[in-house]
């Protein structure tokens, strides 16, 4: 079952634990063109879990580029904190490669 948890984690060639660790870099213009940002952009785009987080993180960037209250930024960083890591998943999946 934890393989097949696994696999569906995993689209375009990586895992949503590497996409994890980038989408701050990618959001930010700090990921470099290639082949790894080119897995990250269609994984964003296959992968809903994924996509939306990466979409929360643009529209909270957005929105603090808008100098807002300190009391929102407070509200935040508390939510913020409060989410749950993704587990930690291989980047590669037993009988696969990755790219």
């Amino acid at each position: 079952m934890m393989r097949l948890m696994m696999r569906l984690r995993r689209k375009a060639g990586i895992s949503c634990a590497r996409v994890q660790d980038l989408v701050q870099s990618y959001l930010d213009g700090e990921l470099e063109d290639g082949p790894e940002r080119a897995r990250l952009i269609a994984h964003l785009e296959m992968c809903r879990l994924c996509g939306v987080e990466a979409e929360t993180y643009e529209r909270i960037k957005a929105s603090l580029a808008a100098d807002p209250p300190p009391e929102s930024v407070d509200r935040l960083t508390q939510f913020a904190a409060s989410i749950p890591d993704l587990p930690d998943t291989p980047d590669t999946v037993e009988g696969t490669e990755a790219s």
